[in-house]
This record gives structure tokens, sequence and C-alpha cells, in this order.
């Protein structure tokens, strides 16, 4: 339910570039006592990605019932029952809250606090009503914007203080790889998220679209990395936004069941982020 299989590696990642914006070059000189709070500020943004996670799974749990591909959400619940599902997710919420909490009083600054606040709120409420995964294209802002807002840049701001046109640059690149695999995820459910009678932006766009849509703005993503002269980034954005293009090919004539069923099959959100912010951190630092 916490979906940790797919979340944890490209969320350590995201850390590493998150350092690798602010430390370039190999500096990465940092205090202990910044390494603690960068290791809180972590664990925090895994905790609150957690509990949102499980919230996900228990609003969305007769739609992954159907899902092939999200049918293990479902017997997650049948086998540690409704109840245990929420304890785990008020623990989660509380013990992030807490983190966030801490590292705003080391830092002596209430951004983290807030950020955190914001974070588990829109994490919470992402599934309930109001239903963000149900906005359209707001969806993926949101999305996007948390693993940019809330998770890369408090990170960022505790390693250390890159120039603003750097980092707003770097920051950009992600904004847009991510936006493109957090659409192609949602791609991967479209069918079925129909057949359930929930609302999403890929059901609007089309499947076929949508593949494309994320396509698009990988490559942009890819040349925003050439402009930072990150080229192995830019090699991985572009590789994968050609792997996209060969799935809009392979889906664009068949019907919309197909087209989720092949994109699901195709594509790994855990692999494609991993390998994007890996890729891109260590560019940035060599």
């Amino acid at each position: 339910m916490n979906r940790l299989p797919e979340t944890v590696g490209y969320n350590v990642a995201y850390a590493l570039l998150a350092v690798a914006i602010a430390r370039s070059r190999l500096d990465l000189g940092l205090e202990i006592e910044s390494l603690i709070q960068i290791s809180a500020t972590f664990s925090a943004a895994m905790l609150t990605k957690m509990q949102a996670s499980v919230a996900d799974v228990l609003h969305d749990y007769a739609v992954d019932k159907e899902n092939p591909e999200k049918q293990q959400n479902a017997t997650a619940v049948d086998e540690i029952g409704y109840e245990s599902a929420h304890t785990i997710l008020v623990i989660e919420l509380t013990a992030g809250l807490f983190l966030w909490m801490w590292v705003s009083l080391q830092t002596s600054s209430l951004l983290f606090a807030t950020v955190g606040a914001l974070f588990s709120i829109s994490g919470f409420v992402y599934s309930y009503p109001p239903r963000i995964k149900e906005r359209g294209i707001l969806n993926h802002l949101v999305t996007t914007g948390t693993d940019v807002g809330f998770v890369v840049l408090p990170l960022v701001i505790l390693a250390g203080t890159p120039s603003v046109e750097y980092a707003a640059t770097a920051l950009g690149v992600i904004l847009l790889y991510t936006f493109g695999y957090h659409t192609l995820h949602q791609a991967a459910d479209t069918y079925y998220d129909r057949q359930a009678g929930v609302r999403t932006f890929t059901q609007n766009l089309g499947v076929s679209a949508s593949v494309l849509l994320s396509a698009i703005c990988t490559a942009m993503a890819g040349v925003g990395a050439g402009i930072l002269h990150a080229l192995g980034g830019a090699f991985a954005m572009f590789l994968v936004a050609g792997r996209y293009v060969w799935l809009y090919y392979r889906v664009r004539e068949k019907t919309e069941k197909e087209q989720t069923d092949i994109t699901a099959q195709r594509f790994n959100t855990a692999y494609v982020a991993t390998f994007l912010n890996a890729a891109f951190a260590l560019s940035l630092l060599i």
C-alpha cells in the first residue's frame, strides 16, 4: 500500500539530484548537521508520500479491484483490514509532520513546517474530495509540483545555495520530465478509470495523445539539460522521449482498453523516474 518498491528508488535519486544542484562539480563537503537535516527532510517527504499512497489505495479500492495492473493494492487492503490500513495512514501522517516541524525548529525557519503541512494536505485530499486526481491537468500539475516543490527544492535549500538561474533551470528540467512520466502513469489506467467512473486528464486527451505529450515534455527537458551542459542527463531524456514515441506508434490505432493495457505493460514509473533522476544528477556532478 505504501508503494515503496515503486517509489524508493526514484525518490532517493531525487535527493541525489537536489544535492547535485546545490553542490555541483563534485563539491560534496556537507557538514554532519546538514546531513542530519537532509536525512530528516527526506524521511519526512517519504512518510508524507506513503500516507498519500495509503489514502489513494483506500479510496480507489473498488477501481483497483477491477484493474489487473493494480489488483495487488486492493488485495493488500483485504489482507490487513480496512481499519489497520487507516491506522498506518495516521501513523505515517503524524510522523511525517513531526519531522517537518523538527527540521523547522533546527533551521529556525517556518518554511519546512509550511511545506510539510501543505504537502500532507495535498497528499491526503489527492484521492478524497475535492478529488484532485479528477481535476484534469491540475492533477499532474499538483503531483509534479509536489515532487519538485516539496521534495527536491527543500533539499536543495538545505544542501547549499546555488545561483537562482542555475537552480531554476535545473528545477524546470525536472518539472518537464516529471510531468511526462506522471502523465504516462495515468495513461496506463485510463480505460479502467473510465469504467469505474473516475474522470481523468488522459481520458479527455486520449491515451495515444497523452503518450505523445509525455514524449514532447521529456524531449524539452533534454534541451534544458543540454543548456546546463548536463549531457548525460540530456541523452537519457532524449532516449526516454524516443521510447515514448515508439510507444505512441505502438498504441495509436488500438482500442482504449488495448492502449491502456499496452502502456501499463511497456511503462514502469519506478524504472523511468529513477533512470532520469540518477542520470541527470550524475551528469550535473560530473
